[in-house]
């Protein structure tokens, strides 16, 4: 075994004893009531099927469909389930070691594997019963696919990466905005012919038959078209309503403020549609004070700090977030002429303007801080060479003449 190799492997068992450990210590849901909302569909899931009018269309399908497979064969055991998201974030560090691999070489993308490994964010989703890791896992799979596909694109490749797209996209649909923006960048650097338009038709339909099944489902439990989930209504209302200030303002009813806005009708998908109208409404009324909400959205949603949270955990996540989005966004600008950046930058892009409409909080910009992780891990490697190449008596920060 090399000694890259070895190195891998003990950031890997750290990631897991760390994710593992962390687990293992936490007991109930007591974390967020979204962690309620997961397991009941989950158990209506497993216990009822998937037809069951409980399970509803309110939330995408995967993260419940995962837990409720651990259900099926276990029962309901929570633990369990964080450890098999211990795994799911070892999988993740795995993942970043091959993009940082590919954007600087072996020591890059050991740097990378280790700046995943140790991230307290990642550690702490791992034990809490969300979709925030498995959507991780999942955007940054796509990621390292996509890169696959700018150096060799083949039909192979970009089904592969369709695939797990339309995976994310069930996981949670915000990440299919990122979609269009990905495709065209590729679509703009990729060699002109037909393996150019065939690779991109092999990609969106291999994401079409992903999210498909599920599209199906949902028209047979209401008679209309809902291709994922019909929740964008109530977090358009969550960012927009009247006392608005950019995130989930904790205590409000904003399940009786949705219904009070879809008075009109008992159909569960056609509030959804009227309740997108309602606001939609309200912001070509007041064109100035959505740009202003979505301007302090954007603030929270790249604060290295967490509102409503203890000062030793923002204290932790000041120093852990901080860092890696100053030497990731610095370290995406670095490479702006390579197509890694327009891969992690799109990602930013598009996660950064959907929540700008609709309402922050730091933990949605996970899957941005993993695909900074390689472009950070690149500034790391670099200035440690600078470093070390630095003679006595020169500057370390001067590069190597």
């Amino acid at each position: 075994m090399t000694a890259t190799r070895r190195t891998l492997w003990a950031i890997l068992l750290l990631a897991l004893a760390l994710r593992a450990g962390f687990g293992l210590t936490r007991q109930g849901l007591a974390d967020s009531s979204d962690e309620y909302h997961w397991d009941h569909l989950a158990s209506v899931f497993w216990q009822e099927g998937i037809l069951h009018p409980d399970g509803g269309t309110y939330r995408p399908p995967l993260y419940p469909l995962m837990l409720a497979g651990i259900y099926q064969v276990c029962g309901h055991r929570p633990d369990l389930v964080r450890l098999w998201q211990a795994l799911l974030g070892t999988a993740t560090c795995g993942l970043l070691y091959g993009i940082g691999r590919r954007l600087g070489g072996l020591r890059t993308g050991l740097i990378a594997a280790g700046l995943g490994a140790c991230y307290p964010l990642f550690v702490f989703f791992t034990g809490v019963l969300m979709a925030e890791t498995l959507l991780v896992l999942l955007t940054t799979a796509a990621l390292l696919l996509a890169l696959r596909l700018e150096s060799a694109p083949t039909p192979g490749n970009a089904a592969a990466l369709g695939g797990i797209l339309g995976l994310a996209g069930l996981c949670k649909p915000v990440v299919l905005v990122w979609v269009p923006l990905l495709l065209w960048g590729w679509w703009r650097r990729a060699a002109l012919g037909r393996g150019r338009g065939m690779c991109l038709a092999v990609a969106l339909g291999a994401m079409g038959l992903v999210i498909a099944p599920w599209t199906l489902r949902n028209s047979l439990l209401t008679g209309r078209l809902v291709p994922i989930s019909a929740n964008a209504g109530m977090n358009l209302l969550i960012g927009n309503e009247p006392e608005a200030i950019g995130i989930y303002r904790q205590g409000v009813d904003y399940l009786g403020m949705f219904m009070q806005l879809t008075a009109s009708t008992t159909d569960l998908v056609e509030k959804e549609r009227l309740a997108i109208r309602e606001i939609g409404g309200w912001i070509l009324a007041s064109p100035w004070r959505f740009a202003r909400l979505a301007l302090l959205k954007l603030a929270y949603f790249w604060s290295p700090l967490v509102p409503d949270e203890s000062i030793l955990r923002n204290a932790i996540s000041l120093c852990s977030c901080g860092p890696l989005l100053v030497l990731g966004l610095w370290g995406t600008w670095q490479l702006r002429r390579r197509p890694e950046a327009w891969a992690v930058g799109s990602l930013a892009l598009g996660l950064a303007l959907v929540h700008a409409i609709f309402f922050a909080h730091p933990r949605f910009r996970l899957p941005i801080d993993a695909a900074l992780m390689g472009p950070a891990a690149l500034m790391l490697e670099r200035g440690w060479t600078r470093l070390h190449k630095a003679k006595p008596g020169e500057n370390p920060g001067d590069p190597p003449g």
